[in-house]
């Protein structure tokens, strides 16, 4: 019985796990096809896990493949008694007129050629594809869905990156934002500038602008920590600059 059994499980519709727990028990099975045994058992001739096994019992029997008798308190395995093939209920699921009955069986080559033939079917073709299947109509991307992929990266992000430095570049000049911005934070313009371009950075900038606005503020606030007025420390410079100028012109007239 064992034999012609397995054959017949072989070709059920079914999964391969239940498959190979069902032969277990046909190899275990006497020539009524009764069997004891136990889980742990099925689990270890079948290769699998304790949880797989009993899951694979109980669609057996779901499938009326088997029957199953608790054990009593004598016995504590259950009793598994292999059932005709005239009594299984495992039939090919129907979903309508389509798939067809036998697909199933059907060799997977034949599969894949339908769903090729669904792979080639343009949006416009008269006749649908079996199954009832529609092909999806592509439609043009949205320029959201533009920006997003890969190849589409906005203006900004394609220019080259910055130039890193620790010391200002050659040609840098301040603008009219930061002689506004020394003027009203009192600080002389051309001496920050000066120091500013000896400067040697710990941290590599990129931006001379924003770093020279920076570098105004903390010689404000350097003024400011030292008890002078920020307009003070312009004035002070101013009158050095205008002894400086009142030298060099005793200088050349002595000179003369």
């Amino acid at each position: 019985m064992a034999l012609g059994w397995m054959s017949e499980v072989a070709a059920a519709p079914m999964g391969a796990t239940l498959k190979v727990v069902a032969c277990v028990l046909a190899l275990r099975a006497d020539s009524e096809g009764r069997c004891f045994p136990s889980v742990d058992r099925v689990a270890s001739d079948a290769g699998l896990g304790r949880t797989a096994a009993r899951d694979a019992l109980a669609g057996l029997r779901g499938f009326a493949i088997i029957t199953v008798e608790s054990g009593s308190r004598g016995r504590v395995s259950n009793r598994y008694q292999l059932q005709p093939v005239a009594l299984w209920q495992v039939k090919c699921p129907e979903a309508g007129p389509e798939p067809p009955a036998d697909d199933c069986n059907r060799p997977r080559s034949d599969q894949s050629a339908d769903n090729g033939s669904l792979r080639n079917r343009s949006p416009g073709d008269a006749n649908p594809p079996p199954g009832g299947l529609q092909p999806v109509a592509s439609r043009p991307l949205t320029p959201h869905e533009l920006s997003r992929t890969p190849h589409s990266k906005s203006a900004p992000a394609r220019e080259k990156l910055k130039v890193r430095w620790r010391k200002v570049p050659e040609g840098w000049q301040p603008n009219e934002g930061h002689r506004a911005l020394a003027r009203e934070l009192g600080v002389n313009l051309d001496r920050q500038v000066l120091e500013f371009r000896d400067h040697e950075f710990r941290d590599p900038k990129s931006d001379a602008d924003a770093a020279f606005r920076t570098w105004l503020r903390r010689a404000h606030d350097f003024a400011v920590q030292r008890g002078k007025a920020p307009g003070l420390v312009q004035h002070e410079e101013h009158l050095a600059e205008e002894a400086r100028r009142k030298v060099r012109q005793s200088l050349r007239g002595g000179a003369q």
